[in-house]
């Protein structure tokens, strides 16, 4: 039985170092990146840890503007680390400062997305509930070059 799994967890090692790696949901790597540098963040005056990484889009519309902003950093680090920024921009930022600038143009994006949203189709609180952060991050993100041209957006986003 022991040698039985032993190739079993052997092949998947081989199938996932030969298809590549398993890419995880943005919000995981984004939280993930959050606690895993707490410490590290929390030198930095702009920065906060922020709760938002798993959340909906009223929870954003609820949250403070440091929070928003905190969350998009992580979720650039996120995008980072998947490969999916434009290397243009993005291919000499090593640390969270450098995130800042982009961060702060995302939020405004999301926050902008989300007005429009509401101006066009009413969108009410129970609606903002079932709509994903990192899903309009993503297309935020897209809205403003940052993403590479292999990334893929959304397809069901606030407004198409």
């Amino acid at each position: 039985m022991k040698h039985v799994a032993k190739t079993i967890i052997a092949s998947a090692v081989v199938l996932q170092i030969s298809c590549g790696p398993a890419t995880m949901p943005l919000d995981e790597v984004a939280d993930n990146i959050s606690v895993e540098h707490a410490n590290t963040f929390s030198q930095t005056p702009w920065y906060t840890r922020s709760e938002l990484h798993h959340g909906s889009m009223y929870q954003w519309r609820k949250a403070s503007y440091r929070e928003k902003r905190a969350a998009c950093a992580d979720y650039l680090m996120a995008l980072q680390m998947q490969g999916m920024l434009n290397n243009n921009e993005f291919s000499t930022i090593a640390s969270i400062d450098g995130f800042k600038p982009f961060a702060e143009a995302l939020v405004v994006t999301v926050d902008d997305n989300l007005l429009l949203a509401k101006a066009l189709a009413n969108t009410e609180d129970t609606a903002l509930t079932q709509q994903v952060i990192a899903k309009e991050v993503l297309r935020a993100a897209g809205q403003l070059g940052y993403l590479s041209t292999t990334a893929h957006l959304p397809e069901q986003t606030l407004v198409n």
